[in-house]
């Protein structure tokens, strides 16, 4: 009985000492630097976890996105050629003596592919077309309105598709529409191109001008030679095209047409007081002088720099009367063309 009555005290505090001991996860707990025990199924032996980082300012990560040097650069518009730069965007040498280029031509319409250009600009280009038509209109102090001189540089017979407003003059021993010009094909009328349509031209043939890259014209104090490659006939005589036109408005003649059928060419050039170049090109048969079609290209820098060239081409077929009128917008490259190019 003794025995019993003392073992009846210790089985009551080893209950009261089961029943205060803490719970298995605050042991676990505690054992494992304050973490809970079923954590070392998720991280292993992993060690404690680190605090999560304070969540950054707005202004900060402005900052930092800012002055990342591997951040990607905004989408850029086309460069242009800077009036006080040394070299086009094509890595080429500008021209030695840059005057104010842009033809003074107002009639925006009648070079319709300004239409074309880029739409963000085109609320400007109106407002310029306006105030170009307002300063034509209005008298210039000192200085009289220009006066159709007679003499060679007049054409004969008048051109078919020159505006009314011309004024023509000698052809300057210097033009300022020398160079290799790319073809912008964002502004370019698009494929097929409408004279090739109207003429009923091959396939083949139409490949062929579609094909053209770019144009380059040759100065000289005495000519200007258009040369244009395609690129779909990389070699054979067909691989080069080449045009002469005499500075004096006289006739020049070579062997090959624009259609590629036989025969031969006739051109001429012409320039006006507003700075408009323009080419003429009569296609005749091998024998007698009657005229198949003739071709007239109205070409005029768009910008002051001399950036931009937009040529007008008119072409009618004399049998049919069918005519037919598309451009051709390039971005000068230099003097001479890149390497593959013509």
């Amino acid at each position: 009985m003794d025995k019993a009555a003392a073992a009846a005290p210790a089985a009551r505090g080893q209950q009261q000492q089961i029943t205060q001991a803490p719970p298995l996860d605050r042991r676990r707990s505690d054992a494992g630097g304050g973490r809970p025990w079923w954590s070392f199924l998720v991280c292993g032996a992993c060690g404690p976890a680190a605090p999560a980082p304070a969540p950054a300012s707005l202004s900060f990560e402005l900052q930092q996105r800012d002055t990342q040097p591997d951040a990607a650069p905004a989408p850029a518009r086309r460069q242009r050629r800077a009036a006080n730069s040394a070299f086009s965007v094509y890595g080429a040498p500008r021209r030695s003596a840059l005057q104010p280029l842009k033809s003074t031509f107002s009639d925006d319409q009648w070079f319709d592919a300004l239409s074309v250009a880029d739409p963000h600009s085109e609320a400007g280009r109106a407002l310029n077309a306006e105030l170009e038509g307002l300063m034509r209109d209005m008298p210039t102090i000192g200085e009289a309105p220009p006066v159709q001189q007679p003499g060679p540089h007049v054409p004969d017979p008048p051109l078919e598709f020159a505006s009314k407003d011309f004024v023509y003059i000698p052809v300057p021993k210097q033009v300022p529409h020398a160079g290799y010009w790319i073809k912008d094909l964002s502004r370019t009328t698009a494929n097929p191109q409408p004279i090739d349509v109207m003429l009923g031209l091959s396939g083949m043939v139409a490949k062929m001008h579609e094909s053209i890259p770019g144009v380059w014209l040759q100065d000289s104090p005495e000519t200007v030679n258009m040369v244009c490659k395609p690129r779909s006939v990389p070699l054979g005589p067909l691989s080069r095209y080449v045009e002469t036109f005499n500075k004096d408005c006289s006739d020049s003649f070579w062997s090959m047409r624009r259609d590629v059928k036989m025969g031969r060419s006739v051109g001429q050039l012409f320039y006006t007081a507003c700075g408009t170049l323009i080419f003429r090109v009569y296609a005749k048969g091998l024998w007698g002088d009657a005229v198949e079609w003739v071709c007239e290209e109205y070409s005029r820098l768009e910008d002051d720099e001399g950036n931009t060239i937009i040529s007008r081409q008119c072409c009618k077929h004399m049998a049919s009367g069918k005519t037919a009128t598309q451009y051709l917008v390039g971005d000068w490259a230099g003097d001479t063309p890149p390497p593959g190019h013509v």
